[in-house]
């Protein structure tokens, strides 16, 4: 029987500047301004580079910017809808600017809604997969782009870009609607010393967990008692996280990092999905940074 319980998966890609220069104030204001005044030319840019890809029928969700945080503010450019190929996404791009070169950052967001003109629930492994490998290499070309182009406005603010050096995040994340994932989260917060192999003995854990641990494998063969030493041998690590933000989620996340960059899959469950109906696998990038900070 093939598993059809995911719903609209999301991809993040950012790059993290590695430098720690102090980035003087009145430069980082002149940063702001400037890109301020360059919504139009960034969304732009943004748009050409996805067509390159092969993407179309854009529909811009408005035409104003958001800007977040006052200290490392995070400009949020317009986002919108766009297809690929049979994939309908939602794409949302920012750059974030701090006082701390280290602070600056380049981050794109793309959103399954629909496969086929149909919503992008009761997907299967398959099509998850599909979406993540695909979205991935189209992420990584536009993210490289707007690195590029980064670096271009800061030299027109009088700043010599640390961009050239940066550390880079992907994020990975999904939905499901198995009704046995609030027992096991709640497993994982009162027991934290407890195993996935262990949970995964219990009838009703088994499948979360090898669904889970396939999307790390990339092998849908095999059991946990398999998968589990397999990435435990590549230093993949196991975070729990719960109740972020506005968000009433909870989520198992496993983390790889290297010395290029770290890698994060993320398996959601949303109560509010389940009463109002299939929702994105929105649990924010700062929120899991900030977990992965605090514990590693």
């Amino acid at each position: 029987m093939v598993n059809k319980e995911f719903t609209y998966p999301v991809y993040r890609i950012g790059r993290i500047c590695r430098a720690g220069k102090k980035l003087p104030f009145d430069k980082s204001e002149k940063l702001v301004k400037l890109l301020q005044n360059k919504t139009d030319q960034v969304s732009t840019f943004i748009e050409n580079e996805l067509k390159q890809a092969g993407a179309q029928d854009f529909d811009y969700e408005g035409r104003e910017i958001r800007i977040i945080d006052k200290v490392t503010p995070t400009i949020t450019f317009p986002a919108f809808k766009f297809k690929l190929s049979d994939y309908s996404m939602r794409c949302r791009n920012s750059f974030t600017v701090g006082y701390f070169e280290r602070a600056l950052q380049v981050w794109s967001r793309f959103s399954l809604t629909e496969i086929s003109d149909k919503p992008a629930v009761n997907l299967d492994y398959t099509d998850v997969d599909r979406f993540f490998k695909n979205t991935k290499n189209t992420g990584r070309k536009l993210n490289d782009s707007l690195i590029s182009l980064y670096d271009d406005i800061m030299d027109e603010a009088g700043i010599t870009s640390p961009l050239k050096k940066t550390y880079t995040f992907d994020i990975y994340a999904v939905n499901s609607s198995n009704e046995n994932l609030p027992k096991f989260f709640e497993y994982l917060i009162e027991e934290p010393d407890i195993t996935l192999l262990t949970l995964a003995k219990k009838r009703n854990f088994r499948r979360p967990i090898t669904d889970f641990l396939r999307f790390l494998t990339r092998n849908g063969d095999k059991g946990p008692e398999s998968m589990l030493p397999r990435i435990k041998k590549r230093g993949v690590k196991l975070i729990g996280m719960t109740g972020f933000d506005s968000y009433e989620k909870d989520a198992l996340y496993a983390v790889n990092s290297k010395l290029e960059g770290t890698s994060m899959f993320g398996l959601n469950y949303d109560s509010k999905k389940v009463e109002e109906g299939p929702s994105n696998a929105t649990l924010s990038s700062r929120a899991i940074l900030r977990t992965f900070a605090r514990k590693y």
